[in-house]
């Protein structure tokens, strides 16, 4: 079951760094810092505007919150991987530029927006811009779980 519901309509792409796997793609010009991991037991929050907006965020089982910064250098990439969680990403500097494996087209994110990911498939984080990106991401997974799991190149590239 996932542990992130929305009905928000939004791309669904991640992002994520640190290769290192047999066979994966590593990243390039890529660093990053957890600012925080904290256990989170099982929880259900809902909200609504009554105009059209809502969300819903569940939880089964203990989860982990986690707050990373990243930092992509131009023409840097945080290598092909997948999450084991949900995450929300939020561009705070440059462009990013975001790839799914199942249909490689871009989803291109400039400074002041962000994007919602479910767990499951693979994708890969760009800077094919002229300037740094700094992303901020928060992870729910499950508890004790790593952030990404590196995987092969697709997409050509």
């Amino acid at each position: 079951m996932s542990l992130f519901k929305t009905k928000l309509s939004l791309p669904m792409v991640a992002v994520c760094v640190i290769a290192g796997a047999a066979g994966a793609t590593p990243s390039l010009g890529v660093t990053s810092q957890i600012f925080s991991r904290v256990a989170l037991a099982p929880s259900h929050a809902t909200g609504e505007d009554g105009k059209g907006w809502e969300v819903e965020l569940k939880t089964k089982g203990l989860s982990d919150v986690v707050t990373q910064k990243i930092v992509i250098q131009p023409g840097g990439h945080a290598g092909w991987h997948g999450h084991p969680g949900a995450h929300f990403g939020s561009v705070q500097t440059g462009t990013l530029t975001l790839y799914d494996a199942d249909h490689c087209e871009p989803h291109v994110y400039p400074t002041g927006t962000g994007f919602i990911d479910s767990a499951g498939g693979h994708h890969i984080a760009r800077n094919e811009g002229t300037t740094p990106v700094e992303l901020w991401v928060t992870y729910v997974l499950p508890h004790g779980s790593t952030l990404r799991t590196d995987m092969p190149a697709a997409c050509g590239f």
